[in-house]
This record gives C-alpha cells, structure tokens and sequence, in this order.
C-alpha cells in the first residue's frame, strides 16, 4: 500500500497502455507509480546520452533527469502533454 492508504497494482504499472499523464497522476499519490516512466524512458535517454558522453557519464545524466522529473512532477501539465518548458533566454 503507498501513501494515504492508496493501493498500488504494481503490475498495472507495467501496462503499456497507461500513458505517461497516468503514471505521472498516480505518482503524485504514490511515488513509486513513477518507476513505470523511468522502465519506459531510461533506456532510450541512456542510449542518446552514452553516445555522446560515454557510459559512466549516461548514467549520472539518467540519474538526475529523472531525479529532476520526479521533484517536478507536480507541475507537469496535461492539457499541453508535455513536460513545461523553460523560455528560451
């Protein structure tokens, strides 16, 4: 059981039908709901890292994009479907 008494199906959390605005919901109740987004995107933000940092430097970029995430979770907007971004300047 997570937070606030909300109950967690982990194997719903491997569903590739939830989209991520799903997952990034569920997470602001219980955190681990999170970890369906890290399994979904890490591989693919390691690949794109390694390749232009090396393998020691892809996995503190995975490390603190999703720390990053995480903290910010809260601000994530589903109307747009996309993370917020900051203004160019």
């Amino acid at each position: 059981m997570g937070r606030a008494g909300v109950r967690v199906n982990l194997r719903e959390l491997d569903d590739a039908a939830l989209d991520d605005a799903v997952l990034i919901e569920r997470s602001l109740q219980v955190g681990e709901c999170f970890a369906g987004l890290y399994d979904r995107h890490a591989p693919a933000i390691h690949r794109y890292a390694c390749a232009r940092l090396g393998a020691e430097g892809a996995d503190d970029v995975v490390a603190d994009t999703f720390l990053a995430a995480f903290r910010r979770r809260h601000r994530y907007d589903q109307s747009r479907g996309r993370w917020p971004r900051r203004s160019p300047g």
